[in-house]
């Protein structure tokens, strides 16, 4: 942190600098700081996704909900093809509980970039929540399909044991699941 911050000064006009202060302050929980560094980083470059991605996060999680929602879709209008704003923008409506327009934005992940593995585990929570197992197991399984490493692939299977299997009452299947999870994980 004090390394990027020196460099901040000695190079003003690096918008990277600025940019990762956001985010590291973010994760110190100093909002307004975050907000100072991403804004600064944005006066330099308008159009720098990184920088409206990552402050429509401090301000989801500050719950200024409508700002992150205008960062994200700026986000999305300058990096058209892009699925991560269109994730970024269903994680918002998950956190806030719109469920219906996360699987909306989920799905547009989906049609953009097939295989963004992270929007079929939150289209797999986002069913589970409103209790269509049905959908939410046809996600997770889809995660666990196209999962590129063992311990991708693990994970994949703790969840459908804990969040789909378990939920549904069929402990068996949760069991058998947790195994293949430990046994790919090595445990």
């Amino acid at each position: 942190f004090n390394i990027m911050k020196e460099v901040s000064e000695k190079y003003p006009k690096y918008k990277w600098a600025h940019a990762y202060l956001g985010q590291m302050s973010q994760g110190r929980r100093q909002m307004s700081e975050s907000i100072e560094h991403l804004t600064t980083a944005l006066k330099l470059d308008p159009d720098f996704g990184y920088a409206l991605n990552a402050l429509g996060y401090v301000y989801a999680n500050v719950g200024e909900f409508e700002k992150a929602v205008e960062y994200f879709q700026r986000y999305a209008s300058i990096n058209p093809g892009d699925a991560n704003p269109f994730d970024s923008m269903a994680e918002l409506y998950f956190k806030m509980g719109k469920l219906d327009d996360a699987i909306t934005k989920y799905k547009e992940v989906l049609e953009i970039k097939p295989g963004f593995s992270a929007s079929n585990l939150g289209l797999a929570y986002t069913y589970l929540l409103k209790e269509e197992f049905t959908e939410s197991m046809t996600y997770v399984d889809r995660f666990i399909s196209q999962a590129p490493s063992p311990g991708l692939k693990a994970e994949g299977y703790w969840n459908r044991a804990i969040v789909d299997y378990y939920a549904m009452g069929k402990l068996r299947q949760s069991l058998s699941d947790l195994d293949k999870a430990r046994e790919l994980f090595g445990v």
